[in-house]
């Protein structure tokens, strides 16, 4: 039960990371197409050199969340980068007067973290990260915060067309955000289906592994009943003794018989009673014999069977 429990965890947690890398790579390559176009067409080196920056965040947040570090350093790096993220954010949204919509990136940034975050096991976490976000959103839009540069590159016409931009971008970021957000349900419901279809599966088997429990413990209390009720007969001297045995063991005169056809009912009798796992001393009792007699019997239905000198009667016939 345990080591399925940790199965359904690591299934989880893979298709979780599996999804998260992929929207990780796909914001590398929305802000490194972003930088291109800065570079480019604005030729604005100061700002596209934020945005490669940002990139290159979001691909090494892909890179830690790979490694195989445990869950709490995982998340302690990447709670880091987010934090260093929103800074930069933060910082040319000063540099360029706020007036390029880079505060439009807080909000593509609120919606990473449902990505980077398990809610339910890094609550507080999550609420932290929230709060450096919104506290850095509300402090760059009331001061002015004189002690960081402002941009001197770029030219009137230049801020309207990086707003644009940065709105489509913005815009375009979000809405993938909700694509991810959906794949993301729809991957971890059919995996819960999944998960509790195999959990109905394995009921059932232990059910029935259970119930054949019961089925063969009930067979082997009718088999020692059987047994017993047969070593009763031979304890008693029944003339019943051969037939009860040969239902109870069908194969075995016939397997003796093929050896030897010529074995007489004596030495089938004290075969049956081997088998039954009687000492010489008792079946000399159950047979009216001697122990001497019994065991110059057992000589010679061994002799009669072939049975190898260094094997040992009683075995070979137990093993039969």
């Amino acid at each position: 039960m345990q080591n399925r429990i940790i199965d359904e965890e690591e299934s989880i947690h893979s298709l979780y990371v599996s999804l998260i890398n992929k929207y990780l790579y796909f914001l590398f390559c929305v802000f490194l197409v972003f930088f291109l176009f800065l570079v480019f067409f604005l030729n604005n080196i100061s700002t596209s050199l934020s945005f490669i920056f940002i990139s290159l965040n979001f691909l090494l947040i892909g890179k830690i969340k790979k490694s195989g570090y445990s869950p709490k350093v995982l998340n302690t790096l990447v709670s880091i980068v987010v934090i260093a993220l929103t800074f930069h954010i933060s910082f040319f949204h000063v540099y360029n007067y706020r007036d390029v919509g880079d505060e439009y990136f807080y909000f593509s940034l609120l919606f990473v973290l449902p990505f980077l975050f398990d809610y339910k096991l890094t609550k507080n976490i999550v609420y932290v990260l929230l709060l450096v976000i919104l506290l850095n959103f509300a402090v760059v839009e009331s001061f002015d915060l004189n002690f960081i540069p402002r941009n001197k590159f770029l030219a009137g016409k230049d801020y309207k067309v990086l707003k644009i931009v940065n709105i489509i971008f913005s815009v375009t970021i979000i809405f993938f955000h909700i694509v991810f957000i959906a794949e993301k349900d729809r991957k971890i419901k059919y995996l819960i289906r999944s998960i509790n279809s195999n959990n109905l599966r394995i009921s059932d088997l232990i059910a029935a592994n259970k119930e054949l429990n019961k089925k063969v413990i009930l067979i082997d209390d009718l088999m020692q009943n059987k047994v017993k009720e047969i070593i009763d007969l031979a304890e008693q001297k029944s003339p019943l003794f051969l037939e009860k045995f040969q239902l109870f063991f069908p194969d075995f005169i016939p397997a003796l018989l093929r050896i030897n056809p010529d074995l007489v009912s004596s030495e089938l009798q004290m075969c049956a009673l081997i088998k039954l796992e009687f000492r010489t001393k008792d079946i000399a009792v159950c047979t009216d014999s001697t122990v001497k007699s019994v065991e110059s019997r057992k000589y010679r239905v061994k002799k009669k069977l072939n049975i190898p000198s260094n094997v040992n009667i009683d075995c070979f016939l137990n093993q039969l």
